[in-house]
């Protein structure tokens, strides 16, 4: 049986988290620095920020990378994940779900760049809506703020749990199709049930899906409309003592 490995949070790098002995074996050892921390003006194209996110991916401390900068209050620039995503972290974070969780909404980005490499459109990370003019903000993906304008002013946070929907819109930005949430299956507009607040203003789950789960929930209602409720039976036991 394979053991599991054991789970970190970010306190359990803090001995490492001041030195630099592990620096050298980072996957962006001698590239430029400006490459991770964009500035104002900028020294790089959008599509350069962008892969600068695939070399952190790949990175062999990239755990200890976001865990060191958690520790030294450091969440300027792109050290493992953006300085927006660090700052969602404390000493108890579990470091590699913040990783794996931080690159579920990078994928869901789909960034489209022109042949200067400056960014065209992608995805807000709240809405999942295809997105133009997108704000600088060089602590967040690629440089650029991940929320459109809309989710700004509304105040809208991305989940913690990410969607894996991956919608696809046509020109006029109408849902075509989408993967269900319940069985990874991708299905055209029509097999999703009406919902404003979801993705392409439809539920997460297929129609099938939810038939299904509803049939579950009737019949464990079902099982359950016989049991006596726990507070009845108490009342009853005490009053078969006193009447003893």
């Amino acid at each position: 049986m394979s053991s599991q490995k054991k789970r970190r949070i970010v306190i359990d790098f803090k001995e490492i988290a001041f030195l630099d002995s592990w620096f050298d074996r980072a996957a962006c050892a001698g590239l430029r620095t400006s490459l991770f921390f964009p500035s104002t003006p900028r020294e790089h194209t959008d599509f350069e920020y962008y892969e600068s996110h695939l070399i952190c991916l790949g990175c062999p401390v990239m755990a200890e990378c976001v865990a060191s900068s958690v520790i030294r209050e450091d969440d300027q620039g792109f050290m493992g994940i953006p300085g927006v995503s660090r700052q969602k972290l404390n000493l108890q974070s579990d470091v590699k779900k913040a990783i794996d969780r931080s690159f579920i909404e990078f994928n869901n980005l789909e960034p489209q760049f022109g042949r200067d490499g400056n960014l065209i459109s992608r995805r807000c990370v709240s809405c999942y809506r295809r997105i133009k003019k997108i704000p600088v903000n060089n602590n967040d993906w690629g440089g650029r703020q991940s929320r459109c304008a809309s989710c700004l002013v509304e105040n809208k946070t991305p989940g913690i749990r990410q969607s894996t929907a991956a919608p696809i819109f046509n020109e006029w930005g109408s849902l075509i199709s989408k993967v269900c949430s319940k069985c990874d299956v991708r299905f055209n507009a029509s097999e999703f049930s009406k919902r404003d607040k979801g993705i392409g203003g439809f539920k997460s789950w297929c129609k099938s899906c939810m038939v299904k789960n509803e049939k579950s929930w009737r019949k464990n209602k079902k099982k359950t409309e016989n049991l006596r409720d726990p507070v009845q039976i108490v009342k009853e036991q005490k009053a078969k003592n006193e009447f003893q």
